[in-house]
């Protein structure tokens, strides 16, 4: 990304613009983007983690957002299935955990200079 010519092979991004209008590198794909949050809530970062660590909680999550043969809160999948002798006030629960989550994952763009981190 240092190399002079980096803007002349990167790949671009389209998002909002024709292909006539000056368009911008697309930042890489990278797992370090995470560290330079462009925005980092600490109190929603250990509220998240918290309720993580929780096993109800986090089973609740696991069986209802990520499964891979029930996507049910990321996609809406499969919720018939899944949400199977699970109370109601825990599907809420992993619904509003699941919500966080993405809340906290859109800011995980590297446009950050510094580390994100929590207050010192």
């Amino acid at each position: 990304m240092k190399d002079d010519r980096y803007k002349d092979f990167c790949l671009r991004d389209y998002d909002n613009t024709s292909v006539y209008e000056q368009t911008e590198c697309a930042r890489p794909l990278s797992a370090t983007l995470i560290f330079f949050a462009e925005k980092w809530d600490p109190t929603l970062v250990k509220k998240v983690t918290d309720r993580l660590t929780e096993t109800r909680q986090a089973a609740t999550y696991k069986k209802l957002g990520r499964a891979v043969r029930t996507p049910c809160l990321e996609f809406k999948i499969n919720c018939a299935i899944a949400r199977q002798g699970v109370p109601e006030e825990d599907v809420k629960a992993a619904q509003e955990l699941s919500d966080d989550i993405n809340s906290i994952m859109k800011w995980w763009n590297g446009k950050n200079k510094e580390l994100a981190a929590d207050p010192k």
